[in-house]
């Protein structure tokens, strides 16, 4: 919300300190009028056109999309990973350099609530088996290509012990931490500029939605929207950017522990996921949910409300 400038008349020119937060400041207009001013922070730097900045973003979504199908087919993931940190994380970086605006702000790199990793923790485990839920109902409208899901899971899956930790690092911290810089840090700020939380929140997962959309498995839109509904409400309710990174990674990081059983060489289309895990996954997002709430009451004040 913008602040409210109350003119007031004084009898006399010059400025004036007024008792605690506000300043008085001559006005320009002729004559003893004055503007009533919170006081700007020293670091404070205009803030860039939402619609301009949210235009790139979705270009270098496109973009990436297409240079990613190549890279995956030529190098696998570590293309990807790549192109991920060239235009992910490289991106919005380099247009808040660009406009000079405080990279802290500008991609909410402040310092998680006291005690949020906990819920963190909840958040990235409870949202896998709705996630589950939503690409097994998004299949029966948008049938899945077999052959791809099977290409996708020989990618994911570690043939051996050796193999984990380098498919962990490209396919689970280095999509946690590009993603969340491009779609809850620059696109979701500067929707939360200009519009409300509720739609900034479902604008910013519907891009990362569709930064995921491929022709063979389509469905992978409706858990990917789900989860960016998710992290782009924890990052506004808590104002950092590493509460979404950490949900995110703990999403990945179980979804490749679990790719070999979810994702078989054999399956023809998602399966339904166990009931027990649904209810399982709800009731650790309600718990997340309630610790994140508690960790952070209320979003700051500074941070995009």
């Amino acid at each position: 919300m913008g602040w409210v400038y109350p003119t007031i008349r004084l009898p006399g020119r010059g400025s004036c300190s007024a008792p605690g937060r506000w300043s008085v400041w001559a006005a320009v207009s002729p004559g003893p009028e004055y503007i009533l001013t919170p006081p700007q922070s020293p670091d404070a730097a205009p803030r860039g056109d939402p619609y301009l900045e949210g235009l790139a973003t979705a270009l270098v979504a496109i973009t990436l999309f297409l240079a990613g199908r190549l890279l995956l087919s030529d190098f696998g993931l570590v293309g990807v990973a790549v192109a991920e940190w060239v235009a992910l994380a490289g991106f919005p970086v380099a247009v808040l350099l660009l406009r000079r605006r405080n990279l802290r702000d500008g991609l909410a790199l402040r310092g998680a609530p006291p005690g949020a990793a906990p819920a963190t923790v909840l958040l990235g485990l409870g949202a896998l088996p709705l996630a589950w839920s939503a690409f097994w109902m998004a299949s029966a409208v948008a049938p899945v290509d077999p052959g791809a899901v099977r290409i996708l899971g020989r990618e994911l899956v570690a043939q051996d012990g050796g193999e984990l930790v380098p498919i962990l690092i490209l396919a689970a911290v280095t999509p946690a931490v590009c993603e969340e810089l491009l779609f809850r840090g620059l696109l979701l700020g500067t929707l939360l500029d200009r519009h409300t939380p509720f739609v900034a929140v479902g604008a910013s997962a519907a891009v990362f939605a569709l930064l995921h959309w491929t022709p063979e498995a389509s469905a992978r839109m409706a858990p990917t929207l789900v989860l960016g509904l998710l992290l782009g409400w924890a990052v506004w309710r808590s104002g950092s950017i590493w509460v979404g990174v950490l949900t995110h990674l703990v999403y990945n990081a179980t979804l490749l522990v679990g790719a070999a059983w979810s994702v078989g060489p054999g399956l023809p289309r998602p399966e339904a996921p166990p009931t027990a895990l649904v209810l399982t996954g709800i009731a650790l997002l309600a718990a997340g949910t309630h610790v994140l709430m508690i960790r952070s009451p209320h979003p700051p004040a500074d941070a995009r409300s």
